[in-house]
């Protein structure tokens, strides 16, 4: 049996005064906004954790095979920035937390020969793919070695399934070697009640305003904030729109119709949606303050 919404206070502020949003009946989803920090959250809620395998369960993770090759390239293109950006060292230490179907780890290994790779991936259907890709995925931070620490974590569009997202990085953070970082991306849910009007427009059909598993509605405001609790601090914050190259497949497992094309054309030409702070993903670099 599916189990049951239950409801939850705010995962920012912890205060419980939630105004609705959105409401959905079937499938079931709830969102609010918090009277109190304004974070947007699922409530109430059915979170992937308290599924049996929501790689089984939920329909949108059907499709993930289709992205593998745009995740490449989208992965490949990260690190080498990365490897520009932050000098990273010839030996170190990879943990991917979601690791899902395991491509970022195959690039990681493509492009970083000398790094000791880690994943931490919830679905048991999941790590068997990673496993077949040839490494060892444990379901939780809490079964790795803790004597374990990394150069870099990533977790990418994964924070916004966890419902305790704090929680979650404050245990990253102390997994972090001195002079370490953990990627962040989340999908930016600013104007939230717009946007997802908008992007029924751009699609040409009605659909949820966000994924069922995103417990957590982020905006450059309530992301930043969550930092800040979880002791980490920003080395470098930016939002990065749907038109970079291999970003609707890799990311979102949409395919480009001609409208759609259009439109992502005008946004790399214009950078609009980076201008009015409405990009689809917001992303972020933070270290141990």
């Amino acid at each position: 049996m599916a189990p049951e919404p239950r409801t939850v206070c705010c995962p920012l502020c912890g205060t419980d005064r939630p105004r609705t949003l959105y409401r959905s009946q079937n499938p079931f989803m709830q969102v609010v906004r918090c009277g109190s920090c304004r974070m947007m959250y699922q409530n109430p809620v059915i979170a992937e954790t308290e599924l049996p395998d929501a790689y089984e369960v939920l329909d949108a993770y059907h499709h993930y095979p289709e992205q593998d090759s745009a995740k490449r390239e989208l992965f490949l293109a990260r690190i080498g920035r990365f490897q520009s950006e932050r000098r990273l060292p010839a030996e170190g230490s990879f943990l991917d937390v979601g690791a899902s179907r395991g491509v970022m780890l195959d690039c990681v290994r493509e492009k970083l020969h000398g790094w000791r790779i880690f994943a931490v991936e919830l679905s048991a259907s999941a790590r068997a793919r990673i496993s077949e890709r040839g490494y060892e995925a444990v379901p939780s931070l809490a079964d790795l070695d803790p004597r374990e620490k990394f150069d870099w974590i990533n977790i990418d569009n994964v924070l916004e399934h966890i419902p305790n997202p704090i929680v979650t990085l404050t245990e990253l953070r102390a997994r972090l070697k001195p002079g370490g970082f953990i990627y962040v991306e989340v999908p930016n849910e600013s104007l939230f009640r717009f946007r997802y009007r908008v992007n029924d427009f751009v699609r040409g059909f009605s659909k949820l305003p966000t994924f069922e598993g995103h417990v957590n509605l982020f905006t450059p405001r309530t992301l930043r904030a969550v930092f800040g609790a979880a002791g980490l601090g920003c080395e470098k914050f930016w939002l990065e729109s749907a038109s970079v190259p291999h970003r609707l497949k890799g990311a979102l497992g949409a395919n480009e119709t001609p409208r759609v094309r259009q439109i992502l054309q005008f946004l790399r030409v214009t950078r609009l949606d980076v201008a009015l702070r409405v990009a689809y993903f917001l992303c972020a670099r933070v270290e141990a303050r």
